[in-house]
C-alpha cells in the first residue's frame, strides 16, 4: 500500500510555498485547501466544470437526467427496487432514494459522488437529486478476518483523496496535512478512533483528518435590524471569528411580505431564518415589501477583506449563494480569481487562460458561504462569484455572475504574477 500512496504523498510534499500558474496542473489532485467558513475549496477545475455543465445542458434538452451507480461488495436499490445497471432515467430535479444492501461478509461504508469526488453520506439510505449526469459510487468493504479491506481516505470536508484496497496486515502511510486558514491539523481518525500514519489496517472504513480552530483574539460586531439573533454575543457585545450566527426575521405586518435578508446592503437569503459564519463586522437587515417578492437564485459578494502577512497581501473574498427550494436544481458555485489586470472573469475565459483560477465550492447545499484567501506579493486581486443551476420549468442550465470585485493592498518592492490560496 505504501507504493500505492507514494505518488499521492510525493505530490503533497512537493506543494511549493508559492503557487504559480505553471504549478497548478501538477498539484490539482493534492491541493484540496479548506476554507474557514463551513465550506472548502475543492480545487482548480475549469475543464471539469465546463464538461460537467455541457453534460447537464445536453441532458436538459429533453428534461431528463441519468443516474449512474457503481458498486462492488453489495447491491443498490433505487426507490426500493433494484437499480437498472444500464442507468436510471429521471426528470431533472427528481429526488431518488438510494439503499445500500451489503453482500454476506461485507458492510456499507459510504456514498461518493464521483463527479465532485465528495462523500455525500455514510448511512445505508440516502437521497440524491438528479441533475444531468449524476454519478454515484456505493462503497462496501469486507468485515471480519478478511484477506483485503476497503479504506476510504477523505479530507476535513468530505472530499475523497482515494479509495484503497489494503491486503490484510498491511499499513498505510499518510501525509501530514498543512494547517489551513484558522484551522490546524491535530491528527487522524479511523472509524472514529485515533489512527497514526503507518498503522496496520485491520478493518474496512474511513480515515479522516481532525482539525481544530486556532485560538484568535479577533472579534466582530453583528448588527441585526428587524429581527433577532442567536446565540447572544459575548459580554463585550461581539462574536469570535467563524462563529455561527442564526438570525430570524420579525413577522411581516398586515399587508406586507418578507422580502429577504440583506447583508451590508445585498440580498443573501429569502428564508426568514438565515445562518452565516462571522468573518467581519456586519449588518444584516430583514426587508419587507407590499408585493410578494420574486424569489430566484442569487449569488452575491458580501465582503472583500484586506490585510498583510510576511510582506505579502492577503485579500479575502467572501461569497454567498441562496437557492429557492422549488423550481431549481443547484449544480455548482464558486469564485473566479486572478492577480492579473484587465481580465474578463467567467468560466469560459478561465478554461483558456491559466492566469485565471476557478475555486469551486465543495458543498451542494442550496444556501452557502464561501471564503477564499488570495495571498500574493502583487498586492492586488480580482474576483467574480458564479452560480450554476438548472431551471426545471425550462430545462435550461443557467450561470449567473456577481460584479467584478477588486482588492488592493499597498506593499513596497512587490513582484506580480504569483498567487497562493
Amino acid at each position: 500500500i505504501d507504493d500505492v500512496l507514494a505518488d499521492f504523498i510525493a505530490a503533497v510534499d512537493a506543494i511549493p510555498a508559492e503557487v504559480t500558474a505553471d504549478d497548478i496542473e501538477s498539484i490539482t489532485a493534492a491541493r484540496n485547501s479548506y476554507t474557514a467558513l463551513g465550506e472548502f475549496f475543492q480545487g482548480y477545475v475549469p475543464a471539469a466544470t465546463l464538461e460537467k455543465l455541457e453534460n447537464a445542458e445536453q441532458a436538459c434538452k429533453n428534461f431528463e437526467g441519468t443516474l449512474n451507480v457503481t458498486t462492488y461488495g453489495g447491491t443498490v436499490l433505487c426507490n426500493d427496487r433494484p437499480y437498472n445497471t444500464a442507468g436510471e432515467q429521471y426528470s431533472n430535479g427528481t429526488e431518488v432514494k438510494l439503499s445500500a444492501v451489503p453482500d454476506t461478509g461485507y458492510k456499507f461504508i459510504a456514498w461518493i459522488n464521483t463527479s465532485t469526488n465528495n462523500i455525500i453520506g455514510t448511512d445505508a439510505e440516502t437521497n440524491v437529486t438528479v441533475a444531468g449526469q449524476t454519478n454515484i459510487q456505493a462503497v462496501f468493504g469486507a468485515t471480519g478476518d478478511a484477506a483485503q479491506y476497503t479504506v476510504v481516505v477523505r479530507n476535513k470536508n468530505y472530499l475523497v483523496y482515494n479509495v484503497y484496497y489494503v491486503d490484510k496486515g498491511n499499513s498505510i502511510t499518510l501525509p501530514t496535512p498543512s494547517s489551513v486558514g484558522n484551522y490546524e491539523f491535530v491528527g487522524w481518525k479511523f472509524n472514529g478512533s485515533d489512527f497514526s500514519s503507518g498503522g496496520v489496517i485491520t478493518e474496512s472504513g474511513i480515515i479522516y483528518p481532525v482539525y481544530q480552530l486556532k485560538e484568535s483574539d479577533a472579534k466582530y460586531t453583528v448588527t441585526v435590524l428587524s429581527g433577532t439573533k442567536t446565540p447572544a454575543a459575548s459580554a463585550d457585545g461581539k462574536y469570535k471569528y467563524n462563529e455561527k450566527v442564526t438570525v430570524t426575521a420579525n413577522e411581516p405586518s398586515v399587508g406586507t411580505y418578507f422580502a429577504g435578508w440583506t447583508k451590508n446592503g445585498v440580498i443573501v437569503s429569502f428564508d426568514r431564518e438565515y445562518s452565516f459564519y462571522v468573518c467581519n463586522d456586519v449588518t444584516v437587515c430583514a426587508t419587507y415589501s407590499e408585493t410578494a417578492p420574486q424569489i430566484k437564485p442569487q449569488i452575491t459578494m458580501t465582503d472583500v477583506i484586506t490585510s498583510t502577512t510576511n510582506g505579502k497581501a492577503v485579500i479575502s473574498f467572501v461569497m454567498e449563494r441562496t437557492m429557492p427550494s422549488d423550481g431549481y436544481v443547484y449544480v455548482e458555485s464558486g469564485l473566479i480569481v486572478t492577480v492579473s489586470t484587465g481580465k474578463v472573469l467567467n468560466l469560459e475565459t478561465a478554461a483558456s487562460d491559466s492566469s485565471i483560477k476557478v475555486c469551486k465550492s465543495g458543498y451542494a447545499t442550496p444556501n452557502g458561504q464561501l471564503k477564499i484567501n488570495v495571498i500574493t506579493p502583487s498586492g492586488h486581486a480580482d474576483a467574480v462569484g458564479y452560480l450554476t443551476y438548472i431551471n426545471i420549468a425550462t430545462g435550461d442550465t443557467v450561470t449567473i455572475y456577481t460584479d467584478n470585485y477588486h482588492g488592493q493592498v499597498e506593499i513596497g518592492g512587490i513582484e506580480s504574477g504569483e498567487i497562493e490560496f
